[in-house]
């Protein structure tokens, strides 16, 4: 049937489907950005929640600081169960909910669940400090599950840790270095480097005024290392000496200065600045002759523990 313009009812009514069609489309496209993160693409769409299971490898932990492995903790498994699968990651932050451990104490971290799986695991560890911090208590959960997204409720989990036998460690570090080079010229214009490391320094410990007996920094190294352990010292002030064993610039008539620096730590965290730099704070010079020397250092022991340092 056609109407005056010669249009038939059949045309108009296939263009208003396909107008639909396109209004659908559109709406569509719209609905679906709206529920992407236009800076990642991630969806926006809020899951139904799942319910969270914690359990640990072990529980009620009591460690004895000084039997913890230096270099890699004590290891305490926490996995994490979820009722359902979900098509993304689901994260658990744990964290310290009560005690008097410290963020040196442990490291926690976060659980991920992987999307479309139901459980992870996470290492929880328990560090060897070496700070004189008496017997220590902790208790690791998660965050309230409030703050997770996509969670509905985690059950009462704690972990809870006890540190007791403090390990304190009271290894106290020098490093002395004389780093450098003498820019010398021979008779052809040519250019070489000399090394300042090729100055032999020494340096003694001394205790009560006199030469301790130990030369673990009086090696011919460059740059020289000595430890000392302060507890087994007795309260007072102790220094360090260096001393020039053999210089084979003395007689060129170089005249450069050569500096000391000196870098000090201590295991024993609290008592100071745990490590300081101080460059320079005595030069030697190329023209020094065999034996010259000084006191370059001095510190206080007070009940074990290096309290004090004093570059001279």
């Amino acid at each position: 049937m056609l109407n005056n313009k010669g249009i038939t009812f059949k045309n108009i009514y296939m263009k208003q489907i396909f107008k639909y069609i396109a209004i659908a489309a559109i709406s569509c496209s719209v609905f679906t950005s709206c529920n992407e993160d236009d800076n990642t693409g991630d969806s926006l769409i809020n899951y139904s929640p799942v319910t969270v299971t914690l359990t640990s490898s072990e529980n009620d932990v009591v460690l004895n600081e000084t039997a913890i492995d230096a270099d890699n903790g004590y290891a305490i498994t926490v996995t994490a169960t979820i009722d359902s699968p979900l098509p993304i990651d689901i994260i658990i932050p744990l964290t310290k909910i009560s005690g008097t451990a410290t963020g040196e104490d442990f490291t926690a971290g976060s659980i991920t669940i992987p999307s479309s799986l139901t459980s992870a695991s996470v290492t929880v560890i328990i560090h060897q400090t070496g700070n004189a911090e008496g017997d220590e208590t902790l208790t690791i959960g998660a965050i309230d599950s409030s703050m997770i997204p996509n969670v509905s409720s985690v059950n009462a989990f704690a972990l809870n840790v006890e540190i007791n036998d403090d390990y304190i460690d009271y290894s106290f570090s020098m490093n002395f270095a004389w780093d450098g080079y003498v820019h010398e010229a021979d008779e052809d214009g040519d250019h070489g480097f000399l090394p300042f490391c090729d100055m032999d320094i020494d340096f003694y410990f001394i205790v009560g005024g006199a030469d301790s007996g130990i030369y673990d920094a009086a090696t011919g190294s460059c740059p020289e290392e000595l430890v000392i352990d302060s507890s087994i010292y007795a309260d007072g002030t102790y220094m360090i000496y260096a001393d020039l064993w053999a210089n084979p610039y003395s007689a060129a008539g170089y005249d450069v200065s050569v500096p000391l620096t000196i870098t000090y730590s201590h295991g024993y965290e609290g008592s100071f600045i745990p490590e300081t730099i101080a460059s320079p704070i005595f030069e030697y010079n190329t023209n020094d002759g065999t034996g010259a020397g000084a006191m370059v250092m001095e510190f206080e022991i007070l009940s074990g523990v290096v309290t004090s340092v004093t570059l001279l």
